[in-house]
């Protein structure tokens, strides 16, 4: 049997690094509307200091976030302490997902989108809605 060698661990670690890509990549093509199926699958923000690009997808205190931009994993960039850099990915199952109050025009909602709140459903009669229903852009279904 091989001794653990430096150069077998050289192979294994590139192996390892090799498999890494591969699924990092497979990630990245996993549609949004079917991430939160498959959301251990996602590495979590830990504050590492590493560098997350847009579009990628972490977990976060139990919920699934997109990077808007690239930025550091670091305390400052979680999606509680930056939401302008982050947006929350929705469970598209359902027609009415709870109202979320968007950080700014990227993750504001357009005319048409449906939400429930403070018990209430409601539909936005705004493009780029950031106000919270029931204050202005809103119709109340139920």
């Amino acid at each position: 049997m091989e001794s653990w060698g430096y150069k077998s661990m050289t192979r294994w670690t590139e192996a390892a690094r090799e498999r890494r890509k591969i699924y990092d990549t497979a990630i990245t093509h996993i549609p949004e509307t079917e991430a939160l199926n498959f959301v251990e699958l996602f590495s979590s923000l830990t504050g590492d200091g590493s560098l997350v690009k847009a579009g990628e997808r972490r977990l976060y205190d139990g919920k699934l976030y997109r990077a808007n931009v690239d930025l550091w994993d670091t305390a400052q960039n979680t999606p509680a302490a930056a939401p302008s850099l982050w947006v929350e990915i929705k469970n598209p199952g359902s027609e009415y997902p709870d109202w979320i109050q968007p950080a700014g025009g990227h993750d504001a909602y357009k005319i048409g989108d449906k939400v429930t709140h403070k018990g209430s459903q409601w539909i936005s009669n705004a493009a780029s809605n950031v106000w919270e229903p029931g204050v202005h852009g809103w119709d109340k279904v139920t």
